[in-house]
């Protein structure tokens, strides 16, 4: 849920001198608090970042005319998202359905 103006004002005042503290680099950039980790687990979280990549799948690069992503665009937002995750949402379910048909003709 998205916080309200008076939420996010307040929230801003309440982190301003921890904000400014990271800005600075007080925070993160202080050696003294920063340790090695052991290779095991240096390497577990290599893994893992791997795995969580191959989760999302594989970056595609397509040229869409601008009178189509203005459309993608107002379809997405009447349904709260952004127009990648719409296309993607929309490819998705039109990939599945030939394939259902698909299977369907050949069983």
């Amino acid at each position: 849920m998205k916080p309200t103006p008076e939420q996010a004002k307040k929230f801003d005042e309440e982190n301003e001198s921890e904000v400014d503290n990271w800005e600075k680099g007080d925070f993160g950039k202080n050696t003294k608090h920063a340790k090695r980790i052991p290779k095991a687990e240096s390497a577990l979280i290599k893994k893992k970042i791997a795995e969580t990549k191959a989760q999302k799948g594989l970056p595609t690069s397509i040229r869409l005319p601008p009178e189509l992503i203005a459309e993608l665009t107002k379809l997405a937002a009447a349904c709260g998202m952004g127009y990648q995750t719409y296309l993607r949402m929309v490819l998705t379910k039109h990939v599945s359905e030939l394939a259902r048909k698909q299977n369907k003709g050949t069983a």
